[in-house]
């Protein structure tokens, strides 16, 4: 009976292992002014790169952890990432930026019509330029994501999404607080080897304190203080076997702005 329940707790050890996968990258661009570019500068233990000797360069490294992927039911992803990039090739002076995000997503097919997907995320990016010019940014931003789809069969998809977001940019004192909440209904339909239609209508409301200060567009993903309406159509269809059609359409209305931007394109390809 003892040696059944360790081969049962085993057994449970190796599900939970088998589930798990660990995903690694890293990237690394530099053109420097450096005798050998392979001597990187380590201060303090640490490689700090890039540096006042790089003409341009960026790094990216990405840690994911998967958990229960291979369930079609539902999955779960921690991903840890951090990049870094120098760019002393202006003629006001050089710039560079520091980005990293720590984040958790999960996706649940709640039954064969409806699933949900929700991510929560911790994001810093820090700015600085050395042209007198232009404001440093020190951002911390907290957001939370929420996407609810309903598909009645594989052709069509109606889906919700909401979105949360909390910035700080800590640069001032006391700091600049911007909040956005947005909703993002959106339609997708095929048409049986045909083509695709695509629809989405975005709102989202910007507040920012305090509100005499300029927002810089890394906060509140670019909006502007106010509320801000974005719609999109577009549409992939098939009329032939050596004809596609290819339309695209979006409007915007800033706070800012009295009228409506838009912006359209139609194009068909025919092949021979």
């Amino acid at each position: 009976m003892i040696w059944r329940g360790k081969r049962k707790i085993l057994r449970g050890w190796r599900k939970w292992l088998a589930s798990l996968r660990l995903d690694s990258y890293f990237n690394l661009n530099e053109k420097s002014r450096r005798d050998n570019p392979w001597a990187l500068p380590v201060r303090a233990g640490h490689i700090t790169f890039p540096d006042s000797l790089t003409v341009f360069g960026r790094y990216l490294l990405r840690q994911d952890l998967f958990l229960l992927e291979n369930q079609l039911d539902r999955s779960l992803r921690l991903r840890f990432l951090q990049a870094g990039e120098r760019n002393n090739r202006l003629t006001e002076g050089g710039q560079g930026s520091f980005r990293q995000e720590w984040s958790l997503r999960y996706a649940d097919r709640l039954n064969r019509k409806f699933r949900l997907e929700a991510e929560a995320a911790l994001r810093r990016l820090d700015r600085d330029f050395a042209s007198a010019a232009r404001v440093d940014r020190k951002i911390l931003s907290r957001r939370t994501k929420v996407r609810f789809s309903y598909r009645p069969n594989p052709r069509f998809e109606v889906a919700l999404d909401g979105k949360l977001l909390l910035d700080q940019d800590r640069i001032y004192s006391p700091p600049t607080r911007v909040t956005l909440v947005s909703l993002k209904p959106n339609l997708n339909a095929s048409f049986r080897g045909r083509g695709r239609l695509r629809l989405e209508l975005e709102w989202a409301q910007v507040r920012a304190r305090p509100g005499n200060r300029l927002i810089p567009f890394e906060m509140a993903d670019g909006r502007r203080v106010g509320e801000n309406f974005l719609w999109q159509a577009g549409l992939d269809y098939r009329i032939s076997s050596r004809l596609m059609l290819f339309f695209s359409y979006l409007g915007r209305k800033d706070p800012d702005r009295s009228g409506i931007l838009h912006m359209g394109k139609t194009e068909v390809r025919a092949y021979f």
